[in-house]
């Protein structure tokens, strides 16, 4: 074996593991009850129903000031979700709590893949086109989203490397909706 081909492989076993031990740390380690209603809360803010609804919700009120920043929400999302989509089904990655016994999944989604996180790209594809638009909203927009990620994890449905998968994926889908 060459020495690059023995440095990927080891750096790749390295981030693996890593990815994991922060997983259980979520996933185990911060388990109660208060953050199991919490986390749930935030999951939920991430949902495709839940931001679909906020981004049409706010195209349909038809406030001029408002109506650019609903079709950039609506148009950020559906690109967002198709790469999310499309990403997943190429790379199949089971969802930790199919491969270890140490994972406590809560509310285990029908969807069987795990790379990316569609619900961290979801809400970082709000978060992002509210921080351009409204500029006052960026912080807690930014946490809120980053709060949906950390839930996937804690809730046993993603490795941390799916969350950050999920903010670039939905970084991309906001800079393509910009160009087309």
């Amino acid at each position: 074996m060459n020495t690059g081909s023995y440095i990927v492989k080891n750096v790749g076993m390295h981030i693996k593991l890593n990815d994991f031990a922060l997983f259980l740390f979520f996933n185990r380690k911060l388990e109660c009850r208060l953050m199991d209603i919490l986390m749930l809360l935030f999951t939920f803010l991430g949902s495709l129903p839940f931001t679909v609804a906020l981004s049409a919700g706010v195209l349909l009120f038809n406030i001029p000031a408002l109506s650019n920043l609903g079709a950039t929400m609506v148009a950020t999302i559906i690109i967002g979700q198709l790469c999310v989509q499309a990403v997943k089904r190429l790379v199949n990655r089971p969802r930790p709590y199919t491969v270890s016994a140490q994972a406590h999944p809560k509310n285990p989604p029908s969807c069987a893949y795990s790379f990316p996180s569609g619900h961290t790209c979801a809400a970082f594809c709000i978060a992002l086109t509210l921080a351009q638009c409204i500029p006052s909203l960026a912080f807690p927009a930014y946490t809120v989203a980053s709060l949906v990620g950390v839930s996937r994890v804690y809730m046993g449905l993603h490795y941390p490397s799916d969350v950050l998968c999920g903010y670039a994926v939905a970084y991309l889908a906001y800079w393509l909706q910009t160009i087309v």
